[in-house]
């Protein structure tokens, strides 16, 4: 009898465990996509929504009209709400959407949780990244593969006598450009840059200045033929979040973004 009451104790530990358990992985939501100005409510304190946003267990989001809100959870499941009116946490939760989403867009939103809900650091560069003191790389980013028939490199300020450089990894050569303004646009003319080869550029405030001080981002440019490998994942991208409300801009800049892969 002793030993029945000891399985039965165990088992009855091990319920709960599964219980809280289960419960843990439903303790937040993250905010994906937002439209309009909807409120998160805890407690007493009132919060604006926007992408990144957690949603605790024990908080209320307050919709308007015109509201409308995407939320994912940390294995990369789907909520959406866009009734004027207040949401219990558990009220989210049974509104599920996009349930056929495939592995590649489940494992996107897996992603953007890992970067947003746990603060994990990428090992490569976002695109805010100090050069020089002062001159930061905006676009493209660190490590993109490319399909455009023109490239705009961005950076953040009008720095006035700054030079744009461009070396060619395969052959280490380096040319050089003044520039005023922030942004410089290149052409992809097979002649000075050519698809299929892997590039690096950076921005100085010095005509000559020490190459091995200057950080550069790479960046290579797919050719016809690397960019069809990817296009099966690319359209299913855009078919999944399309039904989800984003716009194809909006779904291109996420792919560049996320997957480093620009067209």
């Amino acid at each position: 009898m002793e030993k029945l009451y000891s399985i039965k104790y165990i088992s009855l530990i091990a319920l709960i465990l599964g219980c809280l358990s289960v419960g843990k992985a439903q303790e937040n939501l993250m905010v994906f996509k937002v439209k309009g100005s909807p409120v998160l409510k805890v407690n007493d304190s009132l919060k604006s929504l926007s992408k990144g946003s957690q949603i605790p267990s024990n908080a209320v989001v307050s919709l308007s009209v015109s509201d409308d809100l995407l939320l994912i959870d940390e294995k990369g499941k789907c909520y959406k709400i866009n009734e004027p009116r207040e949401y219990k946490f558990s009220e989210v939760l049974k509104s599920p959407v996009a349930e056929e989403n495939s592995s590649f867009t489940n494992k996107y939103f897996t992603y953007v949780w890992d970067q947003f809900a746990k603060n994990k650091k990428s090992k490569v560069k976002t695109g805010v990244v100090y050069r020089n003191d002062n001159i930061i790389l905006l676009q493209p980013s660190d490590s993109v593969k490319i399909y455009n028939p023109e490239i705009k490199f961005v950076w953040n300020i009008d720095v006035e006598d700054s030079f744009f450089l461009l070396r060619d990894v395969e052959t280490d050569h380096i040319s050089k450009f003044g520039v005023s303004g922030n942004y410089l646009t290149l052409f992809v003319d097979n002649d000075f840059l050519k698809k299929g080869k892997e590039y690096q550029w950076a921005i100085t405030d010095t005509k000559f200045p020490n190459l091995v001080e200057v950080e550069f981002y790479n960046f290579s440019l797919l050719t016809g033929d690397e960019f069809k490998v990817h296009r099966p994942d690319i359209d299913l991208f855009k078919k999944e979040l399309s039904a989800l409300g984003l716009t194809n801009d909006e779904i291109k800049v996420l792919f560049c973004t996320d997957y480093k892969i620009c067209f």
